[in-house]
């Protein structure tokens, strides 16, 4: 449909309005590795510390919806995000100490930025990178950036390799038009100021 309407470039160039990377950048302090997209984005953080070009990762904890209360009343097991990314760590040969999870539990992207800032407050810091999903990138940066005003700290970001939305190409997958309107959507409210 979109290619009947739109040049293939012309649609590029809005699947790449979600894409943000700054990769020159020989080490930093830590990688951010913000919840969601299981393991894409921790299996890239990790890429990164084997590599040399992180000392350590830092997780967040997601505020889960009530429908895991409900699971967790029935006594079904489960394990959270930054559990499994935090094992995906581990199993890449990654040490235990150079992983981090951040106490306080956060419900967006926002939230985790302003935790992080907590962080930066109690363990001032350099460098950082931030290793999402190629359609979070930008919208990730623009939370951190704005939650890390004043700090000093150089944020670089790095859109994990092992992610599914090609900018590229996303109107030829129903999943990519749904990511990218959702991104877009998300992009929008954030310039206007909604967190």
């Amino acid at each position: 449909f979109f290619t009947g309407v739109f040049h293939p470039l012309l649609l590029s160039r809005v699947g790449h309005l979600v894409v943000y990377e700054r990769t020159d950048f020989e080490k930093v302090d830590v990688v951010v590795v913000p919840s969601g997209s299981i393991p894409a984005r921790v299996l890239g953080a990790a890429d990164l510390i084997l590599e040399s070009r992180a000392e350590r990762a830092i997780l967040f904890r997601e505020d889960l919806p009530p429908a895991f209360d409900e699971m967790e009343k029935l006594g079904v097991d489960f394990s959270e995000s930054y559990e499994i990314n935090r094992e995906v760590l581990l199993s890449q040969g990654i040490e235990e100490g150079r992983v981090e999870v951040l106490p306080k539990e956060v419900d967006s992207t926002w939230r985790e930025a302003q935790e992080f800032r907590k962080y930066v407050d109690r363990h001032p810091l350099d460098s950082l990178v931030i290793v999402t999903s190629v359609y979070h990138s930008y919208r990730t940066y623009l939370n951190f950036e704005k939650a890390l005003e004043g700090t000093g700290v150089e944020i670089y970001s790095v859109p994990t390799s092992y992610g599914e939305f090609d900018p590229n190409d996303w109107w030829n997958d129903r999943d990519g038009v749904k990511t990218l309107y959702v991104e877009l959507a998300n992009l929008v409210a954030f310039v206007f100021g909604v967190r």
